[in-house]
């Protein structure tokens, strides 16, 4: 499902720019233990970073890395859709594919 509208990560608070910051260093990998208080990603506590190094293909930085302002991809605005929908909680880890989110793994309660 695409995002509702075109957003620029100019628009996004600091903490949500951080973490499109961070993903797009870290490339391939995995971001574990994001705290998400009122549907923002939070730094603290840190969260750790596993990165992946491709074998194949290209491991450069991504070109919005160096861009001030960009229009965000529709997986960026899901993943936000997602933290405002958490509300509060942790998020065990987001997988990033070539800079942007691709899949996130929460803890769910179990219901009898």
């Amino acid at each position: 499902m695409p995002a509702p509208y075109a957003a620029w990560k100019s628009q996004f608070s600091p903490n949500r720019r951080w973490l499109v910051e961070t993903m797009q260093r870290l490339g391939f990998g995995r971001v574990e233990g994001v705290a998400i208080l009122r549907g923002e990603p939070s730094p603290v506590p840190v969260p750790r970073l596993y990165r992946i190094q491709r074998l194949t293909g290209l491991n450069d930085d991504r070109v919005e890395a160096k861009l001030e302002d960009f229009q965000l991809k529709d997986q960026v605005q899901r993943l936000f859709g997602a933290f405002d929908r958490i509300g509060s909680g942790m998020v065990q880890a987001i997988e990033v594919r070539d800079g942007l989110p691709y899949s996130l793994t929460m803890e769910e309660g179990c219901r009898p």
